[in-house]
């Protein structure tokens, strides 16, 4: 079973990585490039990143060295809330054309909830009978700095490449709720390198169509962990966008879409332990750049 769901993640990265290739070339093919690439100077952007989102996942706490177990599911047996929200921060410099500097992190995350087992849950230090009332936790947050290489830059266009170190914080916690001393514990705190491909395009002007202050096109970006410490991780955002120029180089940048976000994490393979967690949902983003 672990091969399999290892096979199955690995099967879903490429579904998204072939995904966002084919973005990248339905967008590309859109652009226009009748004239020469903008002449940038210094430029700091300031973005607020709202993420509405239904997560899924599933705690792993092994009965023998070396196995996984019971996967433990987030809403069916520990109760936690389906539905979540997310606020990220992130400044960014250009000092240069072709690259941008970013520093982000998110407002960090707590959940609780709490339900009654409909079966026993049995981990290494303890079991939980059907019938016992527990109550749960997670929290989730992300921290990390990145460089985004352009290398492909227009006056309605750009694509490149991009690495993050992404600091990443997750922790899920159950006890029963009558005070037994019962609790069982996984965190997840790593620091995480990634690569990545990104994209955006506004649509072409034709005519007197799109040539005024506001510009509407499409965004494509997907990060991809490459730590070898047993964690896949997986970041794919893809939607519309509206660039509103304004006066003395100011801009306002408007992005909806669509975002999905997973990590598998054996962060203790010989003790059995394992967390899988993902969420999909709809990302809304405001970009000011001065």
């Amino acid at each position: 079973m672990v091969i399999l769901r290892q096979f199955l993640a690995r099967s879903l990265s490429r579904q998204g990585a072939a995904l966002l290739f084919t973005a990248i070339v339905v967008l590309g093919s859109t652009v226009g490039s009748n004239a020469a690439p903008l002449e940038y100077f210094t430029r700091v952007s300031v973005n607020t990143e709202g993420y509405i989102c239904r997560i899924d996942g599933r705690m792993g706490l092994g009965q023998e060295i070396g196995g996984i177990g019971t996967l433990n599911d987030f809403r069916t047996d520990l109760g936690l809330p389906a539905d979540q929200w997310a606020l990220r921060l992130c400044t960014a410099i250009r000092p240069l054309q072709h690259h941008e500097l970013r520093l982000y992190g998110s407002i960090p995350e707590s959940y609780e909830g709490g339900r009654i087992l409909d079966r026993d849950l049995v981990t290494p230090n303890n079991r939980y009978p059907a019938g016992t009332e527990i109550e749960s936790e997670m929290a989730y947050a992300s921290f990390g700095f990145g460089y985004d290489l352009d290398f492909l830059i227009g006056p309605r266009y750009y694509t490149g490449l991009h690495g993050d170190l992404k600091y990443l914080h997750s922790m899920v916690r159950f006890r029963d709720a009558a005070g037994l001393g019962l609790e069982d514990v996984i965190y997840v705190d790593e620091l995480l390198p990634c690569l990545g491909v990104h994209v955006e395009a506004m649509f072409p002007a034709i005519g007197n169509i799109f040539r005024g202050p506001l510009r509407p096109g499409g965004f494509a970006r997907m990060t991809y962990g490459i730590s070898p410490n047993y964690l896949n991780y997986v970041d794919v955002s893809i939607g519309l966008t509206a660039d509103i120029a304004g006066a003395w180089g100011r801009r306002l940048h408007v992005r909806v879409g669509f975002e999905h976000e997973t990590f598998f994490h054996q962060q203790e393979f010989f003790s059995g332990k394992a967390l899988e967690f993902k969420r999909n949902g709809v990302l809304i983003s405001v970009t000011g750049t001065f």
